[in-house]
Formats: C-alpha cells, sequence, structure tokens
C-alpha cells in the first residue's frame, strides 16, 4: 500500500510552513539590519535636522562630473543601472562603480566636515 493520499490539504500545509518561514527569515533579516518597521505596515516618518545639509552642496560642487551625473540620474531621476549606464554611455557595471565611488566621496567628504565642526 502506498502512501496516503494528501490531497489539497497536504499542498497547503507545505504552503503555510513555507509563508512561515519566509515570516522567520523576513523578522531575522530585519532584526540584523535595525530595521523596526515591518515591510507590511506604513513606515516611519523621519524629518532629517537641518545640520544635516551642512556641506552637501559643496561636497556635490566638488565631486568629479561623471560620479555627478551617476548620483542624479540614479537618486533625482530614480532610473535602474541600466537605464543609466545607456544615459551615460556606459555598461551596467561601470554605472554601478560610479555611484559607489561617488556615495563614497561624498560620505568621506561629509564626515570630514562634520568632524572639522566640532
Amino acid at each position: 500500500m502506498g502512501p496516503p493520499d494528501r490531497g489539497s490539504s497536504g499542498s497547503r500545509a507545505t504552503s503555510c510552513r513555507h509563508r512561515s518561514a519566509e515570516g522567520r527569515l523576513e523578522r531575522a533579516a530585519c532584526t540584523r539590519l535595525g530595521i523596526l518597521e515591518r515591510l507590511d505596515r506604513e513606515p516611519a516618518t523621519v524629518e532629517p535636522e537641518e545640520i544635516w545639509l551642512d556641506g552637501l552642496d559643496e561636497a556635490l560642487a566638488e565631486l568629479p562630473e561623471t560620479q555627478l551625473d551617476a548620483l542624479r540620474l540614479r537618486f533625482r531621476d530614480d532610473l535602474p543601472y541600466d537605464e543609466l549606464a545607456e544615459e551615460l554611455g556606459t555598461t551596467s557595471q561601470a554605472a554601478r562603480v560610479r555611484v559607489h565611488r561617488g556615495l563614497s566621496t561624498l560620505r568621506l567628504r561629509l564626515d570630514s566636515s562634520k568632524e572639522s565642526r566640532r
């Protein structure tokens, strides 16, 4: 005699276990990332302090034009990397590198200007 026929209830149980495992993984990831809000809830609204913007214009002005263009297209125009690469006339990987380098440069300059204000 073969295994009992589970029918549709067996697949429902498997589906429930799968959703439960996904929920545990999501909760664990959110905990590791320090994200308190769940993805299915409205996110908390946070307004940056004015001091956060100090030095941003100067730091942006000091960026190489290629990095500044990449950041504008990525964040202001919200382009995905493949479209960003097309606009810049480069590969998707090169576009990612420009965005990464631009953000790294901004982070360093803003951190150093924050340190100098202390």
